[in-house]
């Protein structure tokens, strides 16, 4: 029966994660690939584990619910609205992804719209009470979306320095000859070596910024998981917090210390392996600390709850929850009706309908394969067309460029205008096997600059995205800015990927195209503008994007109306909803009143009294509470049946919930 049960629940899980799969594959594919490349984000590759754990763990309360019966609502609104709403939802995270490749930043987009996709499909197969204990996972998916780089460099501005000052001061009391260096730009440590002084400069990867996205993810996975109240929980983040940063000015300090007591590249060798070792240490500490000063309980073992004097009988009734106390005494089976297999079935077939119709790729794919990659100038050809009125010309490749920005290639062109009126374009074309080499203009210009202490390097005159191609979507980033040098810099530049043959194989990289008009005028002539966008547009139909003409195509208006419509049609469905349950339930409280006895009338009051103070509510608290001072006594099991009773009325309703780690059935009054 165990094995039967597994495969039971991976084949209902593979019918729920596969509709996502299917229309997030290629987002999910580019985020993980970049994860294995990049530092900074390392930490997606925990996401979907600990999202899956968390899930694990709530197992037996989702078991639990789907095999409690509830009554069904005659009204077809309130029968199919937790369908209805999922659908809804689903239409709106898939509305959230198209509208996202039709912006500068369709990644973003894209991962925000998974966990909107799927409590949709969470709705679709189940009910909103799976939802309420699910929501947690599918959250956690929201970490997914690569931190904002911005944010990233203002956070390693402010700690790096921080950093740096408290690991001098040990280091000077450990009489190492150290000098910090007042100058701009990243904070460094000076280490007084001969012959030649060494440096250490704190930047972004240093600062300990990204071991600090990890703490952040791991807390919020702690207090998801934790047994405590709400206050305790956020004391996590509180605690873990000094203790990584700490930890991180120790491992800037024993670098330093290293380098002077042995040698720089044992001091690099340790330097690479510290952020792992920071990371788990700063974990297990937060961990140690939060069970032990907090009396936060992790991790808890299941079945230590005492056992009312019922429990025992309930089980030898053969009942899966105890009648009293509503403790779960059996692993619930799970129960996946032939309604759930139908909706995931269909789900599966709408999902595959939508990915081959509904043509919005994360970037556009250039259909022929280009030979950039050549070390030879004279060999580099053909990469960019020919603009009438403009002669092109290949100006250089810049490979100090490259070695420093981790970049397989940084070409630059130049159109020269025949109307000597008209300036020069420049072009340029970089290279990269990730997205992260790739980083746009504003965070060279400003962030970077603001994270080493300076100002802004240029001001800002103009910033907008301007679409290139509708089908695939191509959408460009137009930047116009005035240097403090006195000039003028107009840029537009977008992203792509295409095959590039190396001359051994030909793979898929990542491409950003820039195309730079550089004026002394103070303000952007429209002429220049006009020029910019028209020559990034044919640049774009000349890289000959994979073009998969979609059946349903809407404008950026249509795609915000329809959103609009979905996010108020939610809210109608839910109002109607509301409406009936509450017209049904006055309805079946006048009939009650009218027919009840007085001993169920009186249950009724009871039940209303102890609501008042809590929620949910046990068998043994409303036997407890109507036996005290009454001359009349009831049992267990005659509760038990005017409790059904009530729930048939539509009065009350089963419900599960978890109390102090324990799964239990308990009775929630809609009076």
């Amino acid at each position: 029966m165990p094995i039967k049960e597994s495969f039971k629940g991976l084949s209902i899980l593979i019918l729920a994660v596969l509709p996502a799969l299917i229309i997030y594959g290629e987002d999910l594919k580019i985020i993980f690939y970049e994860a294995l490349k990049t530092e900074a984000l390392t930490h997606i590759l925990l996401i979907p584990v600990l999202a899956a754990i968390m899930l694990y763990m709530k197992r037996d309360a989702i078991k639990s619910i789907l095999s409690v019966k509830t009554r069904r609502s005659k009204n077809p609104i309130a029968k199919h609205s937790d369908t209805i709403a999922g659908l809804i939802l689903c239409l709106t995270a898939l509305l959230t992804y198209w509208y996202g490749s039709h912006t500068s930043y369709p990644m973003e987009y894209h991962i925000f719209s998974i966990p909107i996709f799927l409590a949709g499909t969470t709705l679709i197969l189940s009910n909103s009470k799976v939802l309420r204990v699910a929501l947690p996972p599918i959250l956690f998916f929201l970490f997914l979306i690569p931190p904002p780089i911005d944010l990233l460099y203002a956070l390693s501005g402010v700690t790096a320095n921080l950093k740096t000052q408290a690991s001098y001061t040990i280091l000077r009391a450990l009489n190492v000859p150290v000098t910090p260096l007042q100058s701009y730009g990243p904070p460094t440590l000076q280490l007084e070596t001969k012959p030649n002084p060494t440096s250490f400069t704190i930047d972004l990867p240093c600062s300990g910024v990204y071991s600090l996205v990890a703490f952040i993810i791991f807390s919020a996975f702690l207090a998801v998981i934790s047994k405590a109240p709400a206050k305790k929980r956020c004391a996590i983040f509180l605690l873990g917090l000094p203790i990584f940063e700490a930890l991180n000015t120790i491992r800037i300090t024993a670098i330093v210390y290293i380098a002077y007591h042995l040698n720089e590249e044992t001091a690099l060798l340790f330097h690479s392996t510290a952020g792992i070792i920071l990371v788990f240490v700063g974990m297990t500490l937060t961990l140690l600390i939060s069970e032990k000063a907090l009396g936060i309980k992790i991790l808890q073992s299941e079945g230590k709850a005492e056992n009312c004097p019922t429990c025992n009988e309930s089980l030898k009734r053969r009942k899966r929850f105890c009648l009293a106390c509503g403790r779960l005494l059996q692993k619930p089976r799970l129960r996946i009706s032939q309604e759930a297999w139908a909706k995931a079935i269909l789900l599966i077939i709408g999902c595959l309908i939508v990915a081959t119709t509904l043509k919005a790729p994360t970037f556009a794919i250039a259909k022929n394969s280009i030979e950039i990659l050549s070390t030879e100038p004279e060999q580099v050809t053909g990469t960019l067309p020919e603009i009438e009125g403009y002669r092109l010309k290949f100006l250089y490749r810049d490979t100090s460029y490259e070695r420093l920005a981790k970049q397989d290639a940084a070409l630059v062109y130049a159109y020269y205008p025949e109307n000597r009126s008209k300036p020069v374009m420049y072009a340029s074309i970089n290279v990269a096997d990730t997205l992260s080499n790739l980083h746009s203009w504003e965070v060279c210009l400003i962030s970077l600059q603001i994270s080493r202490g300076r100002y802004p390097l240029v001001e800002v005159l103009s910033s907008k995205d301007v679409r290139l191609t509708d089908e695939p979507p191509i959408v460009a980033r137009y930047l116009a800015f005035r240097s403090p040098r006195n000039y003028t810099q107009i840029i537009l530049y977008w992203f792509e990927r295409a095959p590039f043959n190396n001359g051994i194989t030909v793979e898929q990289k990542y491409v950003r195209i820039n195309l730079i008009i550089l004026t002394q005028k103070p303000e952007v002539p429209k002429e220049f503008e006009e020029d910019l966008i028209s020559t990034g547009k044919a640049i774009a139909s000349y890289w000959e994007p994979i073009k998969g003409k979609a059946l349903i195509s809407l404008g950026i208006p249509a795609l915000q109306a329809t959103l609009a419509l979905s996010a108020f049609s939610f809210v109608l469905i839910n109002i109607a909803k509301h409406t009936y349950e509450t017209k049904r339930l006055e309805r079946n409280l006048r009939l009650f009143l009218n027919l009840a006895t007085k001993r169920e009338k009186k249950i009724l009051n009871v039940l209303k009294e102890l609501s008042e103070e809590k929620k949910r509510l046990e068998t043994q608290d409303i036997l407890k509470a109507f036996n005290q001072g009454s001359e009349e006594k009831l049992n267990l099991e005659e509760l038990t049946k005017i409790l059904e009773d009530l729930e048939k009325h539509g009065l009350i309703e089963k419900d599960i919930t978890i109390i102090d780690d324990t799964i239990k059935q308990v009775w929630k009054t809609k009076i």
